[in-house]
């Protein structure tokens, strides 16, 4: 006997100045769309419905302020990040520059295999973290927080794709005071 099972998941996005787009994704199986293991196109998408993302991209893949605006800061040689006004987390947490910063580096703080190292290795003093240690604000020199709002993100080297790669779903705010040490 064959039985299928089928979830289908519609999210509406809506750009500014932008037709809204709807998107249906079918899947088989009992993964759950935020899984690990679920399917790349249906997480990115879950991801991105749910968590936001820190920079998006138009239809001609320019970066847009998301959860931030940026703008490159000559004389400091790095991205300034600036959180948008009235973020909050569900739990209604103001969102702060050391969310942001957590958000940005929790990946190479982990012991688990993940892509953090593929998109955003270039940032100033990561050599410097032992996988699998615990989170501390300030230990990587190439995010600085600036203010409550803004942090400052230093690259070991020109990198043009980083502000594509801060627009992938999975680079999301987190509130660093909500998550386990694993």
């Amino acid at each position: 006997m064959f039985k299928l099972s089928l979830l289908i998941g519609l999210v509406s996005i809506s750009m500014q100045g932008e037709s809204s787009t709807m998107k249906v994704f079918i899947r088989e199986g009992d993964v759950a769309p935020y899984s690990e293991y679920a399917s790349g196109d249906i997480l990115s998408t879950f991801n991105a419905a749910v968590l936001g993302q820190l920079i998006s991209v138009d239809s001609e893949f320019r970066p847009k302020p998301g959860s931030v605006d940026f703008k490159y800061d000559f004389d400091r040689k790095g991205y300034v990040l600036t959180l948008q006004e009235g973020l909050t987390f569900h739990n209604g947490k103001k969102v702060t520059s050391k969310d942001l910063e957590y958000s940005l580096l929790r990946g190479f703080f982990s012991k688990k295999q993940n892509f953090y190292e593929a998109f955003l290795s270039d940032i100033v003093g990561l050599d410097e973290i032992e996988k699998g240690t615990e989170f501390k604000s300030g230990v990587v020199s190439g995010v600085q927080i600036l203010d409550d709002k803004s942090v400052l993100l230093k690259l070991k080297k020109s990198n043009p794709a980083i502000l594509n790669s801060l627009a992938l779903p999975y680079f999301a705010l987190v509130d660093r005071d909500e998550m386990k040490p694993n």
